[in-house]
Protein backbone atom coordinates (compact mmCIF):
# COMPACT_ATOMS: atom_id res chain seq x y z
CA UNK A 1 0.00 0.00 0.00
CA UNK A 2 1.33 3.42 -0.95
CA UNK A 3 1.96 5.80 1.94
CA UNK A 4 1.50 9.52 1.31
CA UNK A 5 4.14 12.05 2.37
CA UNK A 6 1.85 13.34 5.14
CA UNK A 7 1.20 9.84 6.49
CA UNK A 8 4.91 9.07 6.30
CA UNK A 9 5.74 12.21 8.29
CA UNK A 10 3.21 11.22 10.96
CA UNK A 11 4.78 7.76 11.21
CA UNK A 12 8.27 9.25 11.57
CA UNK A 13 7.16 11.72 14.24
CA UNK A 14 5.43 8.95 16.22
CA UNK A 15 7.68 5.87 16.14
CA UNK A 16 5.88 2.72 17.21
CA UNK A 17 7.04 -0.53 18.74
CA UNK A 18 7.18 -2.17 15.32
CA UNK A 19 9.93 0.24 14.22
CA UNK A 20 11.95 -0.58 17.33
CA UNK A 21 11.60 -4.31 16.67
CA UNK A 22 12.48 -3.88 12.98
CA UNK A 23 15.64 -1.88 13.65
CA UNK A 24 16.66 -4.17 16.53
CA UNK A 25 16.33 -7.21 14.26
CA UNK A 26 18.26 -5.44 11.50
CA UNK A 27 21.04 -4.54 13.94
CA UNK A 28 21.27 -8.18 15.07
CA UNK A 29 21.31 -9.56 11.50
CA UNK A 30 23.67 -7.00 9.94
CA UNK A 31 26.33 -7.29 12.65
CA UNK A 32 25.78 -11.04 12.84
CA UNK A 33 26.36 -11.34 9.09
CA UNK A 34 29.60 -9.38 9.38
CA UNK A 35 30.74 -11.65 12.20
CA UNK A 36 30.40 -14.59 9.79
CA UNK A 37 31.98 -12.83 6.81
CA UNK A 38 34.96 -11.22 8.55
CA UNK A 39 36.67 -14.24 10.19
CA UNK A 40 36.04 -16.63 7.29
CA UNK A 41 37.16 -14.26 4.52
CA UNK A 42 40.17 -13.09 6.49
CA UNK A 43 41.14 -16.73 7.05
CA UNK A 44 40.81 -17.46 3.31
CA UNK A 45 43.04 -14.52 2.41
CA UNK A 46 45.73 -15.53 4.91
CA UNK A 47 45.44 -19.20 3.95
CA UNK A 48 46.00 -18.53 0.23
CA UNK A 49 48.32 -15.52 0.24
CA UNK A 50 49.74 -15.26 3.76
CA UNK A 51 49.81 -12.39 6.23
CA UNK A 52 51.86 -10.24 3.84
CA UNK A 53 48.79 -9.89 1.60
CA UNK A 54 46.75 -8.22 4.36
CA UNK A 55 48.27 -4.69 3.99
CA UNK A 56 47.60 -4.75 0.24
CA UNK A 57 44.00 -5.79 0.96
CA UNK A 58 43.67 -2.89 3.44
CA UNK A 59 44.72 -0.42 0.73
CA UNK A 60 42.11 -1.92 -1.61
CA UNK A 61 39.53 -1.56 1.18
CA UNK A 62 40.37 2.14 1.60
CA UNK A 63 39.95 2.69 -2.14
CA UNK A 64 36.75 0.63 -2.26
CA UNK A 65 35.15 2.40 0.70
CA UNK A 66 36.04 5.84 -0.67
CA UNK A 67 34.53 5.10 -4.09
CA UNK A 68 31.45 3.46 -2.57
CA UNK A 69 30.79 6.34 -0.18
CA UNK A 70 31.01 8.77 -3.12
CA UNK A 71 28.40 6.75 -5.05
CA UNK A 72 26.26 6.34 -1.92
CA UNK A 73 26.30 10.10 -1.24
CA UNK A 74 24.95 10.78 -4.72
CA UNK A 75 22.30 8.08 -4.36
CA UNK A 76 20.99 9.44 -1.04
CA UNK A 77 20.25 12.76 -2.73
CA UNK A 78 18.07 11.11 -5.37
CA UNK A 79 16.47 8.00 -3.91
CA UNK A 80 14.04 7.30 -1.08
CA UNK A 81 15.99 5.67 1.77
CA UNK A 82 13.97 2.47 2.10
CA UNK A 83 14.25 1.79 -1.63
CA UNK A 84 17.96 2.65 -1.53
CA UNK A 85 18.56 0.17 1.30
CA UNK A 86 16.81 -2.66 -0.52
CA UNK A 87 18.66 -1.97 -3.77
CA UNK A 88 21.95 -1.75 -1.90
CA UNK A 89 21.32 -5.15 -0.30
CA UNK A 90 20.63 -6.68 -3.72
CA UNK A 91 23.89 -5.26 -5.08
CA UNK A 92 25.78 -6.43 -2.00
CA UNK A 93 24.39 -9.95 -2.36
CA UNK A 94 25.16 -9.96 -6.10
CA UNK A 95 28.82 -9.07 -5.46
CA UNK A 96 29.05 -11.77 -2.78
CA UNK A 97 27.61 -14.38 -5.14
CA UNK A 98 30.01 -13.30 -7.90
CA UNK A 99 33.01 -13.45 -5.58
CA UNK A 100 32.13 -16.87 -4.19
CA UNK A 101 31.40 -18.31 -7.65
CA UNK A 102 34.76 -17.03 -8.92
CA UNK A 103 36.55 -18.41 -5.86
CA UNK A 104 34.96 -21.85 -6.11
CA UNK A 105 35.78 -21.88 -9.84
CA UNK A 106 39.45 -21.93 -8.89
CA UNK A 107 40.19 -18.19 -9.14
CA UNK A 108 41.76 -17.69 -5.72
CA UNK A 109 42.38 -13.97 -6.35
CA UNK A 110 38.65 -13.54 -5.75
CA UNK A 111 39.42 -13.63 -2.01
CA UNK A 112 40.73 -10.05 -2.42
CA UNK A 113 37.37 -9.04 -3.91
CA UNK A 114 35.54 -10.74 -1.05
CA UNK A 115 37.84 -9.22 1.58
CA UNK A 116 37.16 -5.72 0.23
CA UNK A 117 33.44 -6.51 -0.13
CA UNK A 118 33.03 -7.36 3.57
CA UNK A 119 34.45 -4.04 4.76
CA UNK A 120 32.57 -2.00 2.17
CA UNK A 121 29.12 -3.49 2.73
CA UNK A 122 29.23 -3.09 6.51
CA UNK A 123 30.08 0.63 6.16
CA UNK A 124 27.13 1.18 3.80
CA UNK A 125 24.53 -0.77 5.79
CA UNK A 126 25.56 0.66 9.16
CA UNK A 127 25.41 4.19 7.71
CA UNK A 128 21.89 3.54 6.40
CA UNK A 129 20.83 1.91 9.65
CA UNK A 130 21.70 5.03 11.66
CA UNK A 131 20.11 7.25 9.02
CA UNK A 132 16.86 5.34 9.55
CA UNK A 133 17.22 5.62 13.33
CA UNK A 134 18.05 9.34 13.27
CA UNK A 135 15.04 9.98 11.02
CA UNK A 136 12.60 8.05 13.19
CA UNK A 137 13.61 8.81 16.78
CA UNK A 138 13.79 12.14 18.55
CA UNK A 139 16.50 12.90 21.10
CA UNK A 140 14.44 11.93 24.14
CA UNK A 141 13.82 8.42 22.77
CA UNK A 142 17.22 8.10 21.10
CA UNK A 143 19.02 8.49 24.44
CA UNK A 144 17.87 5.04 25.54
CA UNK A 145 16.87 3.21 22.37
CA UNK A 146 20.26 3.66 20.68
CA UNK A 147 21.87 1.78 23.55
CA UNK A 148 19.40 -1.04 22.94
CA UNK A 149 20.30 -1.17 19.24
CA UNK A 150 24.03 -1.26 20.05
CA UNK A 151 23.57 -4.03 22.61
CA UNK A 152 21.35 -6.13 20.32
CA UNK A 153 23.84 -5.72 17.47
CA UNK A 154 26.69 -6.74 19.75
CA UNK A 155 24.74 -9.85 20.77
CA UNK A 156 24.29 -10.71 17.09
CA UNK A 157 28.02 -10.32 16.54
CA UNK A 158 28.83 -12.45 19.59
CA UNK A 159 26.48 -15.25 18.54
CA UNK A 160 27.95 -15.41 15.03
CA UNK A 161 31.60 -14.96 16.07
CA UNK A 162 31.47 -17.81 18.56
CA UNK A 163 29.59 -20.01 16.05
CA UNK A 164 31.57 -19.31 12.88
CA UNK A 165 34.35 -21.78 13.74
CA UNK A 166 31.88 -24.65 14.01
CA UNK A 167 30.08 -23.53 10.86
CA UNK A 168 33.38 -23.42 8.95
CA UNK A 169 34.21 -26.91 10.22
CA UNK A 170 30.88 -28.28 8.97
CA UNK A 171 30.50 -26.33 5.73
CA UNK A 172 34.09 -25.41 4.92
CA UNK A 173 35.52 -21.91 5.33
CA UNK A 174 34.88 -21.11 1.66
CA UNK A 175 31.17 -21.95 2.02
CA UNK A 176 30.47 -20.19 5.35
CA UNK A 177 29.98 -16.74 3.70
CA UNK A 178 26.92 -18.11 1.84
CA UNK A 179 25.10 -17.80 5.17
CA UNK A 180 25.36 -14.02 4.90
CA UNK A 181 22.88 -13.99 1.99
CA UNK A 182 19.68 -14.92 3.89
CA UNK A 183 20.64 -12.64 6.77
CA UNK A 184 21.03 -9.57 4.55
CA UNK A 185 17.97 -10.38 2.45
CA UNK A 186 16.08 -10.72 5.73
CA UNK A 187 17.00 -7.14 6.66
CA UNK A 188 15.79 -5.92 3.24
CA UNK A 189 12.43 -7.57 3.92
CA UNK A 190 12.24 -6.07 7.41
CA UNK A 191 13.03 -2.57 6.17
CA UNK A 192 9.87 -2.66 4.05
CA UNK A 193 7.94 -2.09 7.31
CA UNK A 194 9.68 1.27 7.85
CA UNK A 195 8.01 4.51 6.67
CA UNK A 196 9.05 6.15 3.42
CA UNK A 197 11.70 8.85 3.79
CA UNK A 198 12.44 11.53 1.21
CA UNK A 199 15.91 11.84 -0.35
CA UNK A 200 18.31 14.02 1.65
CA UNK A 201 18.27 16.73 -1.00
CA UNK A 202 14.56 17.38 -0.45
CA UNK A 203 13.91 19.80 2.34
CA UNK A 204 17.11 19.28 4.29
CA UNK A 205 18.14 22.92 3.96
CA UNK A 206 21.74 21.97 4.76
CA UNK A 207 24.71 22.85 2.63
CA UNK A 208 27.20 20.13 1.79
CA UNK A 209 30.39 19.95 3.79
CA UNK A 210 33.25 21.77 2.08
CA UNK A 211 36.10 19.34 2.75
CA UNK A 212 38.80 21.76 1.57
CA UNK A 213 37.61 24.42 4.04
CA UNK A 214 37.13 21.80 6.74
CA UNK A 215 40.65 20.45 6.26
CA UNK A 216 42.13 23.96 6.48
CA UNK A 217 40.11 24.56 9.64
CA UNK A 218 41.50 21.39 11.24
CA UNK A 219 45.07 22.27 10.26
CA UNK A 220 44.95 25.71 11.90
CA UNK A 221 42.98 24.76 15.04
CA UNK A 222 45.22 23.22 17.71
CA UNK A 223 42.33 21.44 19.41
CA UNK A 224 41.10 19.78 16.21
CA UNK A 225 44.65 18.96 15.16
CA UNK A 226 45.27 17.14 18.45
CA UNK A 227 41.99 15.28 18.02
CA UNK A 228 42.93 14.29 14.47
CA UNK A 229 46.31 13.02 15.67
CA UNK A 230 44.78 11.02 18.51
CA UNK A 231 42.32 9.23 16.24
CA UNK A 232 45.02 8.58 13.62
CA UNK A 233 47.39 7.08 16.21
CA UNK A 234 44.61 4.96 17.74
CA UNK A 235 43.84 3.43 14.36
CA UNK A 236 47.54 3.00 13.53
CA UNK A 237 48.24 1.22 16.82
CA UNK A 238 45.18 -1.05 16.60
CA UNK A 239 45.84 -1.94 12.95
CA UNK A 240 49.44 -2.86 13.76
CA UNK A 241 48.22 -5.05 16.64
CA UNK A 242 45.68 -6.60 14.25
CA UNK A 243 48.48 -7.44 11.81
CA UNK A 244 50.62 -8.99 14.55
CA UNK A 245 47.65 -11.08 15.69
CA UNK A 246 47.11 -12.22 12.08
CA UNK A 247 50.78 -13.22 11.86
CA UNK A 248 50.56 -15.26 15.07
CA UNK A 249 47.36 -17.00 13.98
CA UNK A 250 48.88 -17.84 10.59
CA UNK A 251 51.92 -19.35 12.32
CA UNK A 252 49.96 -21.35 14.91
CA UNK A 253 46.90 -22.63 12.99
CA UNK A 254 47.29 -24.79 9.90
CA UNK A 255 43.86 -25.08 8.25
CA UNK A 256 41.57 -22.28 7.13
CA UNK A 257 38.84 -23.70 9.40
CA UNK A 258 41.13 -23.41 12.44
CA UNK A 259 42.07 -19.86 11.44
CA UNK A 260 38.39 -18.96 11.04
CA UNK A 261 37.62 -20.32 14.51
CA UNK A 262 40.57 -18.42 16.01
CA UNK A 263 39.59 -15.11 14.40
CA UNK A 264 35.94 -15.65 15.32
CA UNK A 265 36.80 -16.36 18.96
CA UNK A 266 38.91 -13.20 19.23
CA UNK A 267 36.16 -11.05 17.68
CA UNK A 268 33.60 -12.76 19.91
CA UNK A 269 35.55 -11.79 23.03
CA UNK A 270 35.81 -8.23 21.69
CA UNK A 271 32.01 -8.13 21.39
CA UNK A 272 31.52 -9.61 24.86
CA UNK A 273 33.95 -7.19 26.52
CA UNK A 274 32.51 -4.24 24.59
CA UNK A 275 28.97 -5.18 25.64
CA UNK A 276 29.96 -5.28 29.31
CA UNK A 277 31.65 -1.89 29.05
CA UNK A 278 28.74 -0.44 27.06
CA UNK A 279 26.37 -1.43 29.84
CA UNK A 280 28.68 -0.10 32.54
CA UNK A 281 30.11 2.81 30.56
CA UNK A 282 28.13 5.47 32.38
CA UNK A 283 29.35 4.22 35.76
CA UNK A 284 32.97 3.96 34.57
CA UNK A 285 33.01 7.52 33.22
CA UNK A 286 31.22 8.90 36.29
CA UNK A 287 33.88 7.33 38.55
CA UNK A 288 37.11 8.16 36.68
CA UNK A 289 35.87 10.96 34.41
CA UNK A 290 36.38 11.64 30.72
CA UNK A 291 40.07 12.39 31.27
CA UNK A 292 40.56 9.17 33.21
CA UNK A 293 39.14 7.12 30.33
CA UNK A 294 41.11 9.03 27.68
CA UNK A 295 44.36 8.36 29.57
CA UNK A 296 43.52 4.94 30.99
CA UNK A 297 42.73 3.18 27.70
CA UNK A 298 46.12 3.81 26.03
CA UNK A 299 47.88 2.94 29.31
CA UNK A 300 46.12 -0.45 29.38
CA UNK A 301 47.07 -1.08 25.73
CA UNK A 302 50.66 -0.03 26.47
CA UNK A 303 50.87 -2.54 29.32
CA UNK A 304 49.46 -5.30 27.08
CA UNK A 305 51.96 -4.54 24.30
CA UNK A 306 54.85 -4.45 26.78
CA UNK A 307 53.83 -7.88 28.08
CA UNK A 308 53.66 -9.21 24.50
CA UNK A 309 57.13 -7.79 23.77
CA UNK A 310 58.51 -9.80 26.70
CA UNK A 311 56.45 -12.98 26.09
CA UNK A 312 55.32 -13.07 22.42
CA UNK A 313 52.40 -15.51 22.50
CA UNK A 314 49.07 -15.75 20.67
CA UNK A 315 47.28 -15.34 23.97
CA UNK A 316 48.94 -12.04 24.87
CA UNK A 317 48.57 -10.41 21.45
CA UNK A 318 44.94 -11.60 21.38
CA UNK A 319 44.40 -10.04 24.82
CA UNK A 320 45.97 -6.77 23.63
CA UNK A 321 43.73 -6.71 20.56
CA UNK A 322 40.59 -7.58 22.54
CA UNK A 323 41.38 -4.94 25.17
CA UNK A 324 42.14 -2.21 22.64
CA UNK A 325 39.22 -2.87 20.30
CA UNK A 326 36.59 -3.46 23.00
CA UNK A 327 37.50 -0.25 24.82
CA UNK A 328 37.55 1.68 21.54
CA UNK A 329 34.05 0.35 20.77
CA UNK A 330 32.65 1.28 24.20
CA UNK A 331 33.92 3.58 26.95
CA UNK A 332 36.64 5.22 24.87
CA UNK A 333 34.19 6.03 22.08
CA UNK A 334 31.89 7.72 24.61
CA UNK A 335 34.76 9.71 26.13
CA UNK A 336 36.09 10.62 22.68
CA UNK A 337 32.67 11.95 21.64
CA UNK A 338 32.78 14.19 24.73
CA UNK A 339 35.79 15.92 23.17
CA UNK A 340 33.47 17.16 20.41
CA UNK A 341 31.06 18.82 22.86
CA UNK A 342 32.89 22.16 23.25
CA UNK A 343 33.27 22.66 19.48
CA UNK A 344 31.52 25.66 17.98
CA UNK A 345 29.04 25.25 15.13
CA UNK A 346 31.60 25.67 12.35
CA UNK A 347 34.12 23.31 13.96
CA UNK A 348 31.42 20.71 14.46
CA UNK A 349 29.93 21.05 10.97
CA UNK A 350 33.20 21.09 9.04
CA UNK A 351 36.07 19.94 11.27
CA UNK A 352 34.31 16.95 12.83
CA UNK A 353 33.02 15.80 9.45
CA UNK A 354 36.51 15.87 7.96
CA UNK A 355 37.98 13.96 10.92
CA UNK A 356 35.22 11.34 11.00
CA UNK A 357 34.97 10.75 7.26
CA UNK A 358 38.64 11.04 6.32
CA UNK A 359 40.93 9.81 9.07
CA UNK A 360 39.38 6.37 9.62
CA UNK A 361 39.94 5.50 5.95
CA UNK A 362 43.37 7.11 5.70
CA UNK A 363 44.68 5.53 8.92
CA UNK A 364 44.16 1.93 7.74
CA UNK A 365 45.76 2.70 4.37
CA UNK A 366 48.67 4.43 6.14
CA UNK A 367 49.19 1.42 8.41
CA UNK A 368 49.14 -0.80 5.32
CA UNK A 369 51.71 1.38 3.53
CA UNK A 370 53.93 1.30 6.63
CA UNK A 371 53.71 -2.49 6.84
CA UNK A 372 54.53 -2.85 3.14
CA UNK A 373 57.55 -0.56 3.55
CA UNK A 374 58.74 -2.44 6.64
CA UNK A 375 58.22 -5.74 4.82
CA UNK A 376 60.47 -4.52 2.02
CA UNK A 377 63.11 -3.86 4.67
CA UNK A 378 62.64 -7.38 6.09
CA UNK A 379 61.57 -5.95 9.42
CA UNK A 380 61.39 -8.12 12.52
CA UNK A 381 58.26 -8.65 14.64
CA UNK A 382 60.06 -6.81 17.45
CA UNK A 383 60.20 -3.69 15.28
CA UNK A 384 56.42 -3.82 14.73
CA UNK A 385 55.85 -4.04 18.48
CA UNK A 386 58.19 -1.10 18.97
CA UNK A 387 56.31 1.01 16.41
CA UNK A 388 52.99 0.06 18.05
CA UNK A 389 54.37 1.18 21.43
CA UNK A 390 55.58 4.47 19.90
CA UNK A 391 52.11 5.03 18.40
CA UNK A 392 50.50 4.52 21.82
CA UNK A 393 53.04 6.85 23.47
CA UNK A 394 52.23 9.48 20.84
CA UNK A 395 48.54 8.90 21.55
CA UNK A 396 49.18 9.53 25.28
CA UNK A 397 51.24 12.66 24.55
CA UNK A 398 48.49 14.18 22.40
CA UNK A 399 45.92 13.26 25.06
CA UNK A 400 47.97 15.21 27.61
CA UNK A 401 47.96 18.14 25.18
CA UNK A 402 44.23 18.13 24.45
CA UNK A 403 42.84 17.65 27.98
CA UNK A 404 43.76 21.18 29.21
CA UNK A 405 42.32 22.62 25.99
CA UNK A 406 39.13 20.59 26.55
CA UNK A 407 38.85 21.84 30.15
CA UNK A 408 39.32 25.48 29.12
CA UNK A 409 36.71 25.19 26.36
CA UNK A 410 34.17 23.57 28.71
CA UNK A 411 34.78 26.27 31.35
CA UNK A 412 34.45 28.96 28.68
CA UNK A 413 31.10 27.51 27.60
CA UNK A 414 29.86 27.42 31.20
CA UNK A 415 30.82 31.04 31.92
CA UNK A 416 29.30 32.28 28.64
CA UNK A 417 25.88 30.83 29.48
CA UNK A 418 23.47 33.35 31.01
CA UNK A 419 22.59 32.74 34.65
CA UNK A 420 19.09 32.94 36.00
Amino acid sequence: MHISDEQSAQQINKPNKAMIWVLSACSFLVLGSYAIARPSLKALLVDHYGKDAVPYAWILVAIGVTLTVAVYSRATARMELKQLYQRAVLWICAVLILGLVLYHSGLTWAVFLLFVWKDVYIVVLIEMFWTFANSVFQLKTAKWIYGVFLSVGTLGGMAANFSVGGLAEQLGTGHAPWLVLPMLLGTAALISFMPNMAPESQGSGETPVDFASGFRLVMRTKYLLCLLGIIALIQLALNLVDYQLTSMIEANYASSEDKTAAFGTVYGYIDAAALCMQLGGGLIISVIGVGGVLVGVPVVLLICLSAFAIIPTVGLISFAFVAGKSMDYSVYRTAKEALYLPLNHRERAQGKAVIDMMIYRVAKASAAALLIALGALSSSPELLVGISVLAVLGWLWLTAKILPLYTRRIESQDTSRPTR
